[in-house]
């Protein structure tokens, strides 16, 4: 609406690791399957959220990052 330059960095490591730590906290000490492949590893060729596709779909331009050393120039873009 007010054209804002705005950017938003995911983080993805496959893992849901904040449920488990609230769980913890209410005394829920049981095990929860939270971890899954992770599809933005193409090496792993596994499932999962496509992060990319969903931010896209939302009409935002979104940008994966595979390498640290590549995040300079895609936070350039």
């Amino acid at each position: 609406q007010f054209k804002l330059p705005y950017i938003h960095v995911l983080v993805n490591n496959s893992y849901l690791c904040l449920i488990r730590q609230a769980q913890r906290g209410f005394d829920m000490d049981y095990c929860v399957q939270l971890a899954f492949d992770n599809i933005n590893a193409p090496e792993l060729e596994g499932y999962g959220v496509d992060h990319v596709a969903v931010v896209e779909g939302l009409g935002c331009k979104a940008i994966r990052v595979f390498d640290p050393n590549e995040i300079g120039a895609a936070l350039a873009k």
